[in-house]
């Protein structure tokens, strides 16, 4: 099975399963994020054949921010836009 047979193996398999994801990409891979009860899933398909899954657990609970806060974040010099 060929790399793009296999993502697209995979992608029926959640359709099948009910199981929402969204799809995006880079120049190195294309990228199905899939969230679950366990937390969410980043999974790779890369340029070269490769799969890989990068997970990200569940928390407790969410963290409220007000909208300004929320800005200042992805535009900070810490925050996550680095």
């Amino acid at each position: 099975m060929n790399p793009l047979q296999q993502m697209l193996a995979f992608l029926g398999r959640l359709d099948s399963l009910g199981a929402g994801y969204i799809l995006s990409s880079d120049a190195e891979a294309v990228i199905v994020l899939v969230r679950t009860e366990e937390g969410i899933h980043e999974i790779s398909f890369l340029g070269d054949g490769g799969i890989e899954i990068t997970n990200f657990s569940a928390e407790e609970s969410a963290e409220s921010v007000s909208f300004t806060e929320l800005l200042q974040s992805f535009t900070s010099d810490t925050g996550p836009a680095h």
